[in-house]
Formats: C-alpha cells, sequence, structure tokens
C-alpha cells in the first residue's frame, strides 16, 4: 500500500561549495571532503568529492554540502536544498535566566577573601537549574 509520508522538522548545518573555499568544507566535514585540481587548456578546475554513506560522490560548485542529523556528510543540488530546508531564525530561549550568586573572591590588595556577587546564566528547562550555554538562543539550548 502506497502511504503520504512528511519529513521530520530537524535541524542540519550545511555549507555552499562555492569553488574556493576548500579549507571551509574540509573543517566542517571533518575530512570527507576532498579537492582534486585538473589543469585543462583553459585553465585549472576543483573538482570537490563528498564520502558518503552511499559512497563517493562529486559535488559541483553551487551544491550544498550538508551535515545529516547522523553527522552524515552529502551533497545537495541547490533547487532540492531550497525546496526541503530553511535557514533557521535565533529565537529566544524563554527558559534562559540570568541570576546572581554570592562567591568569596581573593583581593590581592586587602589580602582577603570578599564576599561579592557574581552573575550567571541558567536555563529554567534543565534540572536543578544546572547551567546552560544557551546564551537565550533557543536553538543552542541543550535542554529545550
Amino acid at each position: 500500500m502506497i502511504k503520504k509520508y512528511k519529513k521530520k522538522p530537524v535541524i542540519i548545518e550545511a555549507c555552499i561549495w562555492d569553488g574556493t573555499n576548500k579549507e571551509e568544507l574540509i573543517s566542517f566535514s571533518k575530512g570527507a571532503v576532498s579537492f582534486l585540481q585538473v589543469q585543462r587548456s583553459d585553465g585549472v578546475v576543483t573538482h570537490c568529492y563528498v564520502k558518503t554513506l552511499e559512497g563517493t560522490m562529486e559535488a559541483n560548485v553551487g551544491d550544498y554540502i550538508i551535515c545529516g542529523v547522523n553527522g552524515e556528510f552529502y551533497p545537495c543540488k541547490p533547487d532540492i536544498f531550497q525546496k526541503t530546508y530553511e535557514a533557521v531564525k535565533k529565537t529566544p530561549c524563554h527558559s534562559y535566566r540570568v541570576g546572581q550568586r554570592g562567591k568569596y573572591i581573593f583581593n590581592p590588595i586587602t589580602g582577603k577573601n570578599e564576599y561579592t556577587l557574581v552573575s550567571y546564566g541558567f536555563c529554567l528547562g534543565t534540572k536543578e537549574c544546572e547551567e546552560c550555554s544557551c546564551e537565550g538562543d533557543k536553538s543552542k539550548c541543550n535542554f529545550y
């Protein structure tokens, strides 16, 4: 029986191969992208290759290199990418709060420990109000 399915809303990371950003793609892909320069009569052409789960695939200039939900990499044509994905907008994390806590800090001038208030950020979505590094950005919140 044929059924219809809808893609789940997942957030991925991607980078466009623009023909010049080799170092950026190598760093982004953790080595899953490699390049081959070929000398032709009209100049040097750089080919981009991506190691995917299905084998090595070539990416053309303008293609997106995607890091999938399981950390795998693969190329995607721009028209397919535009139909499938949209940029993630920063959304304030409504669970993030800034607070203060008391702390003893050594004062080298007086030679004594002095009690002072220190600001810190935490996420209310955490158990026991553990500190969170989301800084108010919901897409970075580990506990949302």
